[in-house]
Parts: C-alpha cells; structure tokens; sequence
C-alpha cells in the first residue's frame, strides 16, 4: 500500500488532528495509506529539545513514506508555509514524488502584489523593500513549485493525482 506524508500548516489550526483526520479518511479511500506530524507522540519538554524531537519525528516520518502531499496554500503572509517548503525539499532530496496542492492557484506574483498593495517595474517586479519578485506564472516559489509533480487546486485532486501517477509508474515497472 502506498504510504503518504502529509506535509502542511495545518499543525497550527485550532483542531489539527480533525483537519488531518479528514485528510487520512480521503486518502484511505483511495487505497493510500496517511500519516501526519502528529502520529507520534508529543514532544516532552521544552524550547531546543521539543523543537530536535519534531523536527527528528518529522524526518522519520518522511523517510518512511513513498509520497509527500503538501499543502502550498499561502500562511501567514503570500507565501507557503516555511516548514512545509523543508519537508518538501527533503522529500525530493530523498527521491520521494511529492505533489502540492493549494487553496489559492494565482500565480505568485499576484498574491505577493495583493499582500502588499503596489509593486514596482523595473527590471523586474519589486516589492515595497526593492527585492524581486519572482515572475514565472506558478502558484509558489520556483524551487517548491517546480519541485513538485504538479500543484494543484484542492488535496482532493492532490491525492486523485497521486494515484494516477502511482498507477502509471507501476505500468512502467511491469512493461520493463
């Protein structure tokens, strides 16, 4: 059975474990089996040490995973949520097919000029502090974006992605 990772914020929600509950009853109807930061237990004390144990849970978790879906949507400004963006260029470092998928599809550009109001021409688009930003029409950063599968609309058409893709690459291992 194909085994998930899934990557995303919504650690931060009100009621996480709902949130990746549903996730897991989508997936498992897809014959996909789910797991989320919050499959193993909480860490015990505090600061450096707390943050070690996630962080080495996390990787473990990963690891032993065929896929990674991550939620791309923006959080806490027009941008993916940081974490999420390490998991996912640890998953790909490992060889893992991640796919993303996003509440807000509008290209980068867009959400970062209705984040701040006016952008500036110049070279390129800039931001109110003159950095660039960056203008490939995709939904995230280049190295996130690029480095998933596809980026799509919903975790739904995420995990229908994921088994079409997993259903082909096994075509491919029977013909060889």
């Amino acid at each position: 059975m194909l085994k998930v990772y899934l990557a995303g914020p919504e650690v931060f929600l009100p009621d996480p474990q709902a949130a990746f509950d549903d996730m897991k009853a989508i997936c498992k109807k897809h014959g996909i089996k789910a797991t989320s930061p919050l499959d193993k237990k909480p860490p015990t004390g505090t600061g450096w040490e707390a943050a070690e144990t996630i962080y080495n849970t996390n990787v473990d978790l990963i690891e032993k995973c065929d896929a990674v879906i991550a939620n791309m949507s923006a959080f806490r400004g027009p941008s993916m949520d940081v974490g999420t963006a390490y998991e996912i260029g640890y998953a790909n470092a490992l060889g893992k097919l991640v796919i993303g998928y996003t509440n807000d599809n509008r290209a980068y550009l867009d959400r970062v000029r209705d984040h701040y109001g006016e952008l500036t021409k110049n070279d390129g688009w800039q931001d109110p502090d003159q950095n660039l930003v960056e203008d490939f029409g995709l939904p995230e950063n280049l190295m996130v974006a690029v480095g998933a599968i596809d980026v799509t609309g919903s975790f739904d058409d995420a995990v229908k992605l994921l088994v079409t893709v997993q259903s082909e690459v096994a075509t491919l291992k029977i013909s060889d």
